[in-house]
């Protein structure tokens, strides 16, 4: 019973911690986000696989897609050309992710914020900068 209660009393003091799972739904959501997506060019098959700069906010294991397939975590020294994307910014606090994605090949950069709506990431607020 005083396990119970604990589980209750932790949920209530921290109902919004944000685990790794809310972190790759919350990446996902950008990755899918039309207008993003205007900028990698999904159609252009040469593109594929993309890769991700290896960085402290994911691990190699993460499970994320652009366009149902698979993106590979790379070492900088490991790719070749401008053809990644680098997360420079992945800020969570509290039900809101503040991002910033870089991708090289097309000197774009993605930032903005996602919020935690009734478990689902929403993109409130963004710029897309072409540089």
């Amino acid at each position: 019973m005083k396990f119970i209660v604990m589980i209750i009393c932790f949920n209530l003091f921290y109902p919004s911690i944000i685990v790794q799972s809310d972190k790759l739904e919350a990446i996902q959501t950008i990755f899918n986000f039309e207008k993003f997506q205007d900028y990698l060019h999904t159609e252009i098959k040469d593109r594929f696989p993309y890769l991700i700069l290896e960085n402290k906010y994911f691990t190699k294991d993460s499970r994320i897609t652009i366009n149902d397939q698979p993106v590979l975590f790379e070492k900088k020294a490991n790719i070749k050309g401008d053809n990644y994307l680098e997360i420079k910014r992945f800020v969570v606090q509290d039900k809101i992710i503040y991002f910033s994605i870089f991708y090289h090949l097309e000197n774009v950069e993605f930032k903005g914020c996602l919020i935690l709506n009734k478990n689902q990431w929403k993109i409130d607020d963004y710029d897309i900068i072409e540089y």
